[in-house]
């Protein structure tokens, strides 16, 4: 099981970023926001989409906002480009967050969820999960614990309503955050 800390530390595309944590106050759903501003990359990410399709998911300029929900067990990564239009939503099942440490981080549990600005869902690393719990890298439980994550999250975000209020929350977070940087 992987450590995934919210700054990307771990990125070898990312030549050099800022990061920005903030604690979360009054808000019902969130309790931390982190925000990574790539400045400078190696190497662009691009992702297959339907229809052949891509979108560019990082290079100079992205902002890749980090949102902790209150007592769930997954953390929601909104990418945003460089004019600050919103891309898609990266949802990353996790066994443990830890919103509250220094740098924030999650225990990953592989399985992986997109909705694309166009509201389609995408399931990554499906195979992944699957190798874990065959090899024992997981138990039955966080293999379950991940489905039924997944499956809450596509209930709750893939509802259009829902996907629109998550798109406000994630600009207005990114916005405060970078009043925070500019002052």
């Amino acid at each position: 099981m992987k450590k995934k800390y919210s700054n990307f530390s771990r990125y070898k595309d990312v030549d050099e970023k800022k990061f920005k944590k903030m604690k979360i106050k009054g808000d019902p759903e969130y309790v931390t926001a982190c925000l990574t501003s790539i400045i400078k990359v190696n190497k662009e990410w691009i992702v297959p989409r339907e229809n052949d399709r891509t979108e560019k998911i990082m290079a100079d300029g992205y902002q890749w906002l980090t949102l902790f929900p209150k007592g769930e067990k997954f953390t929601i990564i909104a990418v945003f480009n460089e004019k600050s239009e919103f891309l898609e939503f990266y949802f990353d099942i996790a066994k443990k967050t830890k919103p509250k440490a220094i740098i924030p981080y999650i225990y990953d549990l592989y399985l992986d969820i997109v909705i694309t600005k166009e509201n389609e869902v995408i399931f990554l690393d499906e195979e992944e999960l699957k190798k874990a719990l065959e090899t024992n890298e997981i138990k039955k439980k966080d293999y379950d614990q991940a489905k039924r994550t997944a499956d809450k999250i596509v209930n709750r975000y893939h509802n259009p309503e829902r996907f629109e209020n998550l798109k406000k929350v994630a600009t207005q977070y990114l916005k405060q955050i970078w009043n925070i940087l500019k002052s």
